[in-house]
């Protein structure tokens, strides 16, 4: 399964924390209403699950969100080889 060889590499635990799947729960939500993802169909998944105000989610051209990825990852990779 991809997410355990993702997990084992990073050193994450093997199973995602409840905060953490909650939080990614509620950027599914966003994504959903700000990416106009929101037919009004039902998603069971987000039963209970609001989105947040705090910000909205901006849609990038893909080339240019790989770029930023890019960016982050590699700045955060650095970071864990001074840890």
């Amino acid at each position: 399964k991809i997410d355990a060889v993702i997990r084992e590499k990073y050193g994450l635990p093997p199973v995602m924390s409840t905060p953490v799947k909650y939080a990614d729960l509620i950027m599914l939500a966003t994504e959903r209403r700000d990416l106009g993802l929101d037919d009004g169909s039902f998603w069971p998944v987000l039963e209970g699950i609001p989105a947040t105000e705090m910000f909205n989610v901006i849609p990038l051209a893909p080339g240019h969100a790989y770029g930023m990825f890019m960016e982050r990852f590699n700045e955060l990779s650095e970071l864990r080889k001074c840890a």
